[in-house]
């Protein structure tokens, strides 16, 4: 064992025995292998909804941005540039010595 910190390497050392205790009988292996393909299949089914779900949100954003370039081209048309003034040259001021 470790000599410092103890307490968490005992700890570790203490739960990867009782995998080790545990996985060393052949039907808790089989448990386990059974859940975890579960588990993968719930994790696919969870992935496809997410990404369906992103898909979605994602169309219902771009609508609503067509929708909002739309209202500001209809706007545009009626607020009326004004006319841009050529800025007036500086004057130049005389130094008089």
């Amino acid at each position: 064992m470790p000599k410092k910190n103890g307490v968490l390497a005992a700890a570790a050392m203490l739960a990867a025995g009782a995998a080790a205790v545990f996985f060393s009988k052949k039907e808790n292996r089989e448990k386990v292998s059974t859940e975890v393909k579960k588990a993968s299949v719930k994790a696919k089914k969870v992935s496809k909804q997410v990404r369906a779900e992103v898909r979605k949100d994602v169309k219902k954003v771009s609508a609503l941005r067509k929708v909002a370039v739309k209202k500001a081209l209809a706007v545009k048309p009626m607020m009326k540039a004004a006319p841009v003034k050529k800025a007036r040259p500086a004057a130049k001021k005389s130094k008089k010595k």
